[in-house]
């Protein structure tokens, strides 16, 4: 679970809590990577290489994915217009 359960999951603490601990499994794959490769030096390092590649790549998901707008009022922005009854979309406001 980790820090992300200390948060809503729309929460830009969540989402700066997945791109840690992200980080953090990048890394520690990539230990695990070079420790456990029965192959050469050279292969460790393509291995380590490759782990830290696809695990960084994680991390740029996580911090392309948007988080909600807050109104004034601390609601979600998508919250206060759409789940209220208004399903006129098309109204004019």
């Amino acid at each position: 679970m980790g820090l992300k359960g200390l948060a809503d999951e729309n929460t830009a603490f969540f989402k700066a809590a997945a791109i840690a601990e992200a980080t953090i499994d990048t890394y520690a794959a990539a230990i695990s990577a070079m420790r456990y490769t029965k192959a050469g030096t050279v292969a460790r390092f393509v291995a380590m290489a490759a782990v830290i590649a696809v695990g960084l790549a994680n991390v740029r998901k996580i911090s392309g994915v948007g988080v909600p707008k807050k109104s004034r009022r601390g609601r979600d922005i998508w919250q206060t217009t759409f789940t209220r009854g208004n399903t006129d979309r098309s109204r004019k406001r």
